[in-house]
């Protein structure tokens, strides 16, 4: 079978992945004890990756999902945030949402230390509204959780200046817990109508497949 790296430059053991043999590759996921980074990483180890899950308060977390490793810390410590990075090949960062607003916060303390680690790949997840602030829909995200509409917006200004990381922000709709559909559709600039959902389990597999085939470098899809 073809070899397919999940960026370029990666290398590692290589494992299963779907219908193709990729290189095995070390993700942290800052946030990884929330609802949404928790689906990443069991979507991750499913997959055959290697999944780190770096959170802040273990004793308030769920046991994390298996094959998950876990790393303790604010996301905002660059000490601590730094010492979970060594080793890994990329960073996906789904931390922050309406009760704290914090996506931007992290973003910018994560980027110089992916830096000096040598590690170019950058997954955020934003929201969709909170930038674009189409119709209906943005009005209600700017007007009913405005710190979280100003914290994402700011999070992706920070990952726009960072044009030396290969850098994804994915804008996710409502996000439910309900069961994964399998479907799943990712467009940078699309405007949708109405109150759109997916769910988590959805999003989780397309972060997943952005890692191992990138196809919205320094873009923002909204996903849906």
């Amino acid at each position: 079978m073809p070899i397919m790296s999940l960026t370029p430059g990666l290398t590692g053991v290589v494992a299963t992945f779907g219908s193709l043999e990729i290189d095995r590759v070390k993700i942290l996921i800052v946030g990884g004890a929330g609802k949404t980074g928790r689906a990443i990483g069991a979507e991750a180890a499913k997959r055959g990756l290697a999944v780190t899950a770096y959170i802040r308060d273990p004793a308030k977390a769920a046991l994390p999902p298996e094959g998950v490793q876990v790393a303790v810390g604010d996301g905002r410590d660059a000490v601590a945030l730094g010492k979970a990075m060594a080793g890994h090949d990329a960073v996906v960062i789904p931390a922050g949402g309406r009760e704290e607003p914090v996506s931007a916060e992290i973003v910018r303390t994560a980027i110089p230390l992916m830096r000096s680690a040598g590690i170019k790949r950058l997954i955020a997840i934003s929201a969709y509204g909170a930038v674009d602030g189409v119709g209906f829909y943005g009005w209600m995200l700017r007007t009913m959780t405005p710190k979280l509409a100003a914290d994402k917006t700011a999070m992706e200004a920070v990952l726009r200046a960072a044009d030396d990381l290969q850098w994804t922000a994915v804008r996710p709709v409502i996000l439910t817990d309900k069961p994964a559909t399998g479907r799943v559709t990712a467009s940078a600039g699309a405007r949708l109508g109405g109150m759109p959902q997916m769910t988590r389990a959805d999003l989780a597999k397309f972060v997943v497949d952005e890692l191992a085939t990138p196809r919205f470098i320094h873009a923002a899809p909204v996903v849906s």
